[in-house]
């Protein structure tokens, strides 16, 4: 395992786990993990899926450390390390998956909605106490989570400030499964991808959700392309393989 500041690496057979480190703080996020998260998923290079996950048992991430928020103010935000952090998971070359367990809140729900896929251990819980706090979300934060779950989610968690357990999670479509074997079940992910197509798929949704709809037909002809000259370039398994 290697720890870049308060991320830690872990590579597993098939899969790079990059994990929040900061147990003591709930993995509370602060600029300098922000911009470690960014610069890690440079490096992906051999991995045929990233799972992004937090150290300890009680949190993925309780959200922006509000002790940094205090002592920096709005120089907390200089370079925009939750953006850059977020641009870094949606231009990932292969797919990502945020594995979540206990507190998933504020900031990091923004965090994990950049991911591919969500899982969630059964004591999951998903929040954003914008209005608790009494601060406006950031306008790009709140456009991410309705392009990619719809306004009643949006409604739901930040203009009411609802908070999702495991269940009602899964039923508005923000995780795709409950796990309780986060590391089985991805093993076994692992296992069944083979690069570079998962990548590219995942990198083509990404692109055909952030498009404006007009926007959406030139979106599927620059990928109708690309696939074309993947079809020329294929090689078609044995005879008896699964496809």
């Amino acid at each position: 395992m290697g720890t870049t500041g308060d991320l830690a690496r872990v590579d597993h057979p098939g899969w790079l786990e990059l994990r929040l480190n900061r147990p003591a703080k709930l993995n509370a996020l602060s600029p300098d993990l922000l911009f470690s998260l960014a610069a890690e998923l440079g490096t992906v290079a051999g991995a045929h899926v990233v799972v992004l996950t937090g150290s300890g048992e009680k949190a993925f991430s309780a959200g922006f450390d509000l002790d940094v928020l205090r002592a920096l103010g709005a120089a907390a935000h200089d370079g925009d390390p939750l953006g850059t952090a977020v641009a870094a998971l949606s231009s990932c070359p292969v797919p990502t998956i945020a594995a979540l367990h206990g507190y998933c809140w504020g900031a990091a729900v923004e965090l994990v909605t950049a991911c591919d896929i969500r899982i969630a251990t059964g004591d999951s819980s998903i929040a954003i106490p914008a209005n608790r706090l009494g601060s406006l979300y950031r306008p790009r934060g709140i456009d991410a989570l309705a392009r990619r779950f719809g306004p009643t989610v949006v409604s739901e968690l930040i203009v009411i400030g609802t908070r999702y357990n495991a269940r009602t999670a899964l039923d508005r479509g923000v995780i795709s499964a409950v796990v309780e074997d986060p590391a089985g079940y991805l093993d076994s992910l692992a296992a069944t991808l083979a690069p570079p197509a998962p990548g590219l798929h995942a990198r083509f949704l990404r692109e055909w959700v952030a498009a404006a709809s007009d926007d959406r037909e030139a979106v599927l002809a620059r990928w109708e392309a690309v696939r074309e000259a993947s079809v020329a370039a294929r090689v078609i398994p044995a005879t008896g393989s699964q496809s």
